[in-house]
């Protein structure tokens, strides 16, 4: 069985709640997130197959997998956070340009954090899997980003898989 066809179902669940459900604190984020996380090692498992690893190595995989997606989920809720302020920002005339550098400073480096984290998951599979597999699961992290994309397409456009959506 492919990822195209094991994934979906449990994306459309992590899905039905919002994005702003990420905080672990109420019921919500914290189901999100264990959806997420079952998405995440049901992808990992499958990836590892398709790749041939041994069961050892889907589950390094499958750990590195969801170590990256808890940082990226805390980059997510402070990247989130940052467009907040920004927004309030631009809309306050009494924010001085020095309040507007220093939000502008925490974006850059915002994203230098993301550009850092890529770069450790990338030396982390680099340890595991050959340039091949490497490449295989790329393909196959951006099969499930484009699904998932797509999915949010189709909720943006009033098509409902769910409560929450």
């Amino acid at each position: 069985m492919t990822i195209r066809r094991l994934l979906p179902g449990l994306l459309l669940l992590v899905l039905a709640f919002p994005a702003s459900a990420q905080r672990p604190g109420d019921p919500a984020g914290r189901r999100r997130i264990q959806l997420e996380t079952m998405l995440l090692q049901r992808f990992a498992q499958q990836a590892g197959r398709e790749m041939r690893l041994a069961a050892p190595e889907q589950a390094r995989l499958g750990a590195i997998v969801q170590e990256v997606a808890a940082a990226r989920r805390d980059l997510n809720l402070a990247a989130a956070d940052l467009r907040r302020r920004l927004a309030l920002a631009v809309r306050d005339p009494a924010v001085t340009d020095a309040q507007f550098d220093q939000l502008l400073k925490e974006q850059r480096d915002l994203r230098q954090r993301e550009q850092d984290l890529w770069q450790q998951e990338q030396l982390r599979l680099a340890q595991m899997l050959t340039p091949r597999q490497r490449a295989h699961f790329a393909l196959l992290w951006l099969r499930l980003q484009d699904d998932a994309r797509g999915l949010m397409m189709q909720r943006g456009q009033g098509q409902r898989a769910g409560p929450g959506l």
